[in-house]
């Protein structure tokens, strides 16, 4: 394992912590460090993280909440409370300290971490690696935290793939490779998957023309890539390119925001700290976000917490509740989620969306019922006290 980072932990630190940090490439050292055994290897930045749980919890105890404090001393940095329910998430954010990334990358997800490990793992040399994953599971996250862990000295240069046509994405190759001090440490392709064939073969013979790819690569520039769909699969079916998809040695998958539903919580949380320290959620409020399914991942996770902490009075030192957050879920729910905020609706709010879903969908009520998961009984059942019952004088003509 590659070390990053060498961190000091304060006595109470759980023994399990030691583990998770060596996993991700953080050494401890210190009062708090379990076992003493691990050697740093020097190749780092001198330690300059100091860890310490305020209130100290055992191992047995460890998945309860509690504050930890981060002190970064490089730079006269501030210190940075957290309030955490898993050590994994501990873990995270000392790694995204020690990295110096602008945001934390957190998952709680025990597949998710063992992805950031194989991440850190990867990070020295010049392997290709592709993230694969829903659009908004941070895949664009990831690869940043792998370009900050491979020591790399120059930037990475970031290029978009939906906005090139079949002729232009090789005509962007050459202009990263050929571009003038600094040149860029890596390229990485977003979205790499909405490429059209033509497009493919191009981009895999720029990448032969530059020497990007193979054991003899002239250029010293590391090749990452995004898709929103599995690659592998994509090849079997031959809608992708085989040589393309082997150029990158690295695969890397996160998961969807719903399958790892104890990462809301402290997503939620990170998110709302940053824009306003003060502010927090009251349990209800973490539960209405819970029952949604967030179909738009982390990406809509953290869009949602950015208009509550907007529509917050900054006056106000009440917590974010139930009511408010789901007026804003609710401001956003369309056809394809309204399944999920079914449950959150008192019956009023239920009878409006309905009658949202079916306009939407052009008075479909069979359509509008699948959406919510509702019979053609149910739905007419709900929706019929919103229409004007007919006299019996007019129902007689």
């Amino acid at each position: 394992m590659h070390q990053l980072a060498q961190v000091e932990l304060a006595k109470g630190a759980p023994a399990e912590l030691t583990k998770l940090l060596l996993a991700v490439g953080v050494v401890p050292y210190g009062p708090g460090a379990a076992g003493a055994a691990a050697k740093f290897d020097g190749s780092s930045a001198p330690p300059a993280l100091r860890v310490e749980f305020v209130h100290s919890r055992d191992s047995v105890r460890a998945r309860r909440e509690f504050p930890v404090t981060i002190a970064d001393h490089r730079g006269g940095a501030a210190e940075a409370t957290i309030v955490a329910g898993d050590l994994r998430a501990v873990a995270c954010h000392i790694l995204s300290r020690a990295l110096r990334l602008p945001f934390a990358f957190i998952t709680t997800d025990a597949a998710t971490f063992a992805t950031i490990s194989t991440a850190t793992s990867a990070a020295r040399g010049r392997r290709g690696v592709i993230v694969e994953g829903e659009t908004g599971t941070g895949k664009k996250s990831l690869i940043r935290l792998i370009h900050c862990a491979s020591g790399a000295a120059g930037p990475m240069r970031e290029i978009d793939c939906a906005a090139f046509d079949d002729v232009s994405i090789a005509g962007e190759i050459a202009a990263a490779v050929n571009a003038s001090l600094p040149r860029p440490d890596a390229i990485f392709l977003d979205q790499i998957d909405e490429l059209s064939a033509s497009a493919q073969a191009r981009l895999l013979a720029a990448f032969d023309d530059y020497g990007l790819v193979g054991p003899a690569g002239a250029v010293p520039i590391r090749l990452f890539a995004a898709a929103s769909r599995p690659l592998d699969e994509a090849v079997k079916r031959d809608e992708f390119s085989r040589g393309l998809w082997e150029s990158f040695d690295v695969a890397l998958r996160l998961p969807p925001l719903r399958d790892r539903p104890a990462d809301l919580s402290p997503l939620a949380r990170e998110f709302l700290r940053r824009i306003d320290a003060r502010a927090m959620f009251a349990p209800a409020a973490l539960k209405a976000l819970a029952d949604y399914r967030f179909p738009g991942n982390v990406r809509e996770l953290h869009n949602l917490v950015t208009r509550l902490a907007i529509a917050r009075s900054r006056a106000s030192d009440k917590a974010i509740g139930r009511d408010e957050t789901v007026e804003q879920l609710a401001a956003v729910a369309v056809p394809g989620g309204a399944l999920s905020l079914w449950r959150l609706a008192r019956l009023t709010d239920r009878r409006a969306l309905a009658l949202d879903v079916l306009a939407a969908s052009g008075g479909d009520s069979g359509a509008t019922a699948r959406s919510l998961g509702l019979t053609d009984a149910a739905l007419l059942r709900l929706t019929k006290p919103a229409h004007p019952r007919l006299s019996p004088a007019r129902t007689a003509g």
